[in-house]
């Protein structure tokens, strides 16, 4: 018996969960995943990335970057998305690219606010 629409699609979103997990341990908070998979639904192509700077990062650091994340993957409704935690030693912490319309990125310092937004492009 084939997947229905509604099995298939919550397959996907469940193999995206793994991969974030494997690519992006540090993202994996509930409220973020809950905001990629929410974002997924709505057709946005989500990709998470991690290359350690945030390890060493106090929780409410983390807090922050995690809802500044949600928030921006809330905001999207079609296009892309790519959260890439950087390597230490740069002089941003995150950067969020989004690509729609136009291409916009966003960078959270080591604070976890918004350092850059450069607009559409």
């Amino acid at each position: 018996m084939p997947l229905t629409d509604h099995e298939r699609i919550e397959c996907e979103l469940l193999e995206a969960r793994l991969r974030d997990s494997l690519r992006a341990p540090v993202l994996g908070a509930p409220e973020v995943a809950e905001a990629a998979a929410a974002a997924r639904r709505r057709g946005v192509e989500v990709v998470l990335l991690d290359d350690h700077a945030m390890d060493p990062v106090p929780d409410e650091i983390r807090r922050e970057v995690y809802r500044e994340v949600v928030d921006t993957l809330d905001s999207v409704w079609s296009g892309s998305v790519t959260v890439r935690v950087l390597p230490p030693g740069r002089g941003a912490m995150v950067t969020m690219l989004l690509r729609g319309a136009g291409v916009q990125r966003i960078e959270l310092g080591h604070d976890g606010a918004p350092i850059c937004a450069g607009g559409p492009s």
